[in-house]
């Protein structure tokens, strides 16, 4: 589990151009971690199936040069958050609030294709 002082290093980590970060509650229970390692190739894993609430993508870019950020897209294709800038050898986290639905994922931001959120 996290401490406080760990989700507000997290929070600090992060760069969400969409919306600020969610602010988090120290009553509330710990946000749920999810590991992502970029590659050349995009996002690893780049499918997911979350319960509804906030959530901590912990990025990692063990090597990549292409692929240096991540992000997620509502239903509509609008920006819900993007953590940019994840050179070689670094970890950022990107914090975000997900509601019961469907969201893109995108690494690079400008991908084609890439991944999908369920939320529910």
């Amino acid at each position: 589990m996290l401490g406080l002082a760990a989700l507000a290093s997290l929070a600090a980590c992060g760069d969400s151009t969409a919306s600020p970060a969610p602010t988090l509650d120290p009553n509330a229970p710990p946000p749920t971690t999810i590991p992502v390692t970029l590659t050349d190739a995009g996002c690893s894993p780049q499918d997911f199936t979350l319960k509804p609430g906030t959530v901590v993508f912990a990025v990692t870019n063990p090597g990549s040069t292409k692929v240096k950020e991540m992000e997620i897209q509502d239903a509509a294709g609008h920006v819900r958050g993007d953590v940019e800038g994840v050179g070689v050898g670094t970890t950022r986290s990107l914090i975000i609030e997900l509601k019961p639905g469907t969201y893109r994922v995108r690494c690079p931001e400008d991908a084609a294709t890439g991944g999908t959120i369920t939320v529910g």
